[in-house]
Formats: C-alpha cells, structure tokens, sequence
C-alpha cells in the first residue's frame, strides 16, 4: 500500500469553539508500505499529521487530500487500514 498526502493542513478549535489555532500547514509527501518513522522536535507537528493521515482526528477542520494506493481515501478508510 501506498500513503500519499497532498496540501494537508489542520486547523484545531480550543476553548470552546471560541479560538482557531492553526496546528499543522500545508504539507505534502508520500510514504510506501511497511513500518517507517517520523522525527522532529516537540512541537512540530508529528502526531497531527499522523492524526490526520490515519483519519483520527473527530475534531477540528482538516484540509487537503489524502490518498491509498492512488485512490483519494475516506476517514473510516483509513481508520481501517492506517495505524501508529
């Protein structure tokens, strides 16, 4: 399987809908099948991503496509089929 993201960003509401904080921007990139890894500093954005890559993120608004073996790809799809 092939996992290909392109112009994902999220955008997460805190506080009670009453402020918009933009996590993670624009970001494309692809990955193929197996076990890889992801590193950076805390604060980056790695579990965001991943959040949004798997389809785990029920809040918030979510930008961009994500896509499984070529073919654009739901949440429930993902949840199925993408772990971390």
């Amino acid at each position: 399987m092939h996992l290909q993201w392109e112009d994902v960003d999220y955008t997460a509401t805190r506080y009670c809908g009453r402020r918009i904080t933009r996590v993670l921007y624009p970001s494309s990139g692809d990955v193929g099948g197996g076990i890889w890894c992801m590193i950076g500093p805390s604060g980056a954005g790695k579990s965001s991503l991943l959040g949004v890559l798997a389809g785990r993120k029920a809040t918030g608004l979510v930008g961009g496509k994500v896509f499984l073996s070529g073919q654009v790809a739901s949440k429930a799809l993902r949840r199925q089929l993408v772990g971390y």
